[in-house]
């Protein structure tokens, strides 16, 4: 069985503090990642495992729908 990985992830740079979610076959590709908006590392906020990657990718978009759900909905100026 093959295990795919779901993971948050954070800038390190504090001036940057962007988010990011992944989802890779391994933990050490969690850990490879750059932040997408700066190019630092990105630090891991927690990580779950599936047994398949829709599983994973089901995982991440809850969590997603979540965060949503919880913060208030901005307007573009």
């Amino acid at each position: 069985m093959d295990v795919m990985y779901a993971a948050r992830l954070i800038c390190s740079d504090e001036a940057c503090a962007a988010e990011a979610e992944v989802v890779a076959a391994t933990l050490a590709e969690v850990e490879a990642e750059c932040c997408p908006a700066c190019g630092a590392g990105m630090q891991v906020l927690g990580v779950s495992f599936e047994a398949s990657a829709t599983g994973a990718v089901l995982r991440m978009l809850s969590h997603e729908r979540e965060r949503l759900e919880r913060e208030p909905a901005r307007l573009a100026a």
